[in-house]
């Protein structure tokens, strides 16, 4: 099931960057070297917040179920 969804992700994913590069019109313009900096920083802003939030969820997930196990080997003692 996991490798037919992460198919799925790709196929969306191929198909969405497809339809970017098909649809997109020239654009002409002046990018300042700090305005890419303003970028970068935004990029890496999101990313350390999607990690994190990741990361939290990850770890409240593994606590739930140890305190199921803990809690069900309590009960059996």
């Amino acid at each position: 099931m996991k490798f037919n969804m992460n198919k799925k992700i790709l196929k969306i994913g191929y198909v969405f960057v497809c339809s970017i590069i098909i649809f997109s019109k020239e654009c002409y313009g002046y990018l300042d070297p700090s305005a890419m900096t303003y970028i970068v920083q935004i990029v890496a802003a999101i990313g350390i917040t999607v990690a994190t939030s990741i990361g939290i969820f990850i770890y409240k997930i593994k606590r739930f179920f140890r305190r199921k196990k803990e809690e069900k080997e309590n009960k059996d003692e």
